[in-house]
């Protein structure tokens, strides 16, 4: 395939890891898995970690990408915990899909957020239009890896991405698509290491770990 796995954390957010790598695994078919760390290494097998101390999100993010050979990556944090199937045929086609028209990033959305700028493409899959916002959203996404690499500064925070990162790139040939999906992942956490409700439930269904912080 040409596509990676790319997984962006850090060291506070390991007690993560678990149960982010038994769902991974289980409904993400992607051969190839880069980590993009701090210091503690993301040991699972068939998991690459690169690690790298600075404090910044974008530049731990950008070091990973050099390590990265395919041309697209799915990009996902690492409190997206995947509860549907995403096989090898689907992410085939939407890899295809930007090859044929050129576009630099296929977009996930399964959150309901109702003010982006569409513009219809076909039955539920649409262009993102660049007066949109949150162009740069950090919603599930497989992005043309020189894209991402392209738009993200070392500086940058995973949230000066979403919402300076969609202004400063405004007036760029973003071509973005996007398509609207039921829910697919559950949000772990939410800021400040908050367990988002439905924990319990997502729990035993799946049989995952208790987090241990």
């Amino acid at each position: 395939m040409t596509i990676t796995l790319l997984i962006a954390t850090c060291d506070s957010y390991s007690f993560l890891w678990d149960n982010l790598v038994t769902l991974t695994n289980k409904y993400i078919e992607v051969k190839t898995k880069v980590v993009a760390t701090e210091t503690k290494v993301f040991y699972y097998p068939g998991y690459r970690s690169i690690n790298d101390p600075s404090p910044h999100w974008g530049t731990r993010l950008l070091k990973a990408i050099e390590y990265i050979e395919t041309e697209y990556v799915l990009l996902i944090l690492d409190d997206y915990y995947f509860t549907k199937k995403f096989d090898k045929s689907y992410l085939e086609y939407i890899t295809n899909l930007l090859d044929v028209t050129k576009y630099n990033k296929f977009c996930l959305e399964c959150t309901g957020y109702n003010s982006y700028a569409l513009i219809p493409f076909s039955e539920d899959i649409y262009i993102q239009h660049n007066s949109s916002e949150y162009l740069t959203t950090l919603q599930p996404s497989v992005w043309r890896t020189s894209y991402l690499k392209q738009i993200l500064k070392e500086t940058w925070s995973a949230w000066d991405f979403e919402l300076i990162g969609s202004e400063e790139n405004r007036h760029y040939n973003n071509k973005i698509f996007m398509q609207k999906m039921s829910p697919f992942y559950f949000n772990a956490v939410r800021k400040g290491k908050i367990i988002s409700p439905g924990w319990s439930e997502i729990k035993e269904k799946e049989q995952l770990k208790d987090f241990v912080f």
